[in-house]
């Protein structure tokens, strides 16, 4: 019995080898019509990265399968809203990668802070230009903890010391919905004061700590950003 499962796990590795095989001598053939009879390898891998860096990365979305248990529980939501929190988060974080910064995401969950300083160390002189988001859509809604994970693909140019390459990334974030806006961290984007433009950590007497200005109108939503992760 144990045989006969090696040897289908060997046949499957052995096709999986054979197709991948099959595809790279397809592409190399098309490479080679394309630029009379040439099979430069060195050319060929430059062509198949360029390729690669301008195709955006799959989404794994489980929207249409999810969004009606979520109007049911969250009828209120604005789906899309919470979608362009995620990028503006996103946005967020690679702003205070390239500036060193932390303030810009001030009163986040620890967990996104620790990520954000662990790329800062890995991305020394690093800034981001040309950020485009591609989409945004729900991988996962957990019923049971009040979770909505959503994931998102977007493209940049990553230069460091002059040298700018494409990066196409996919990035997940994790909002969850708590009642409770008690709590010390603010996770919402752009909960700004309106007067200076400094982040509120005062939701309770709607003031701003840095100028003073008080009585503000504070819309603070439930839905709090969680964890974000590279995927």
């Amino acid at each position: 019995m144990i045989t006969k499962i090696l040897l289908l796990i060997n046949a499957i590795l052995l096709t999986i080898l054979l197709s991948l095989l099959l595809y790279f001598y397809i592409k190399l053939k098309i490479f080679a019509k394309k630029n009379n009879g040439s099979y430069s390898l060195s050319k060929f891998y430059e062509e198949y990265h360029t390729d690669n860096t301008d195709t955006p990365k799959s989404i794994s979305s489980m929207e249409p399968v999810d969004m009606p248990d979520i109007q049911k529980d969250y009828p209120n939501l604005n789906i899309n809203e919470l979608k362009s929190n995620a990028e503006k988060a996103i946005l967020s974080i690679l702003m205070s990668i390239e500036n060193h910064n932390l303030s810009l995401i001030q009163g986040y969950n620890p967990k996104i802070l620790e990520f954000t300083k662990s790329k800062m160390k890995d991305n020394k002189n690093t800034k981001y230009e040309n950020i485009k988001f591609h989409r945004t859509a729900i991988n996962r809604y957990i019923k049971e903890k009040n979770t909505i994970i959503f994931i998102t693909t977007l493209e940049y140019n990553q230069v460091i010391r002059n040298n700018s390459k494409k990066v196409q990334a996919r990035i997940k974030t994790e909002y969850t919905y708590n009642k409770d806006r008690t709590n010390k961290y603010l996770y919402k984007l752009n909960l700004n004061c309106p007067n200076c433009g400094a982040t509120i950590t005062d939701e309770e007497h709607r003031k701003c700590s840095y100028c003073g200005a008080t009585a503000l109108n504070i819309d603070v939503s439930p839905w709090r950003l969680n964890n974000i992760k590279e995927d």
